[in-house]
């Protein structure tokens, strides 16, 4: 993730220049921060059971998989709609 957010700095000056790296940036800067978060919060618990461990993926990062995903898919047709 730290990588990421590296790269997405990296390459920010380029977005404007072409838009396959312009893409590429919006990938990382959908997701890159609700991630660290939800990492955070799942590492500070050191001894969960495996029951807690599901709970959590399926209360934490599948509503969060599917939000996001939804989000993108509006903001994609928006962004066709605006550039017709």
């Amino acid at each position: 993730m730290i990588f990421l957010v590296v790269f997405g700095h990296l390459i920010e000056p380029l977005i404007n220049q072409n838009d396959f790296i312009k893409t590429i940036y919006m990938f990382i800067y959908s997701f890159h921060m609700p991630v660290f978060i939800i990492l955070a919060g799942v590492l500070t618990k050191l001894d969960m059971t495996d029951e807690q461990t599901t709970k959590n993926i399926r209360t934490l990062i599948v509503p969060f998989l599917v939000f996001t995903i939804l989000y993108e898919i509006v903001n994609l047709i928006s962004n066709k709609s605006i550039s017709q």
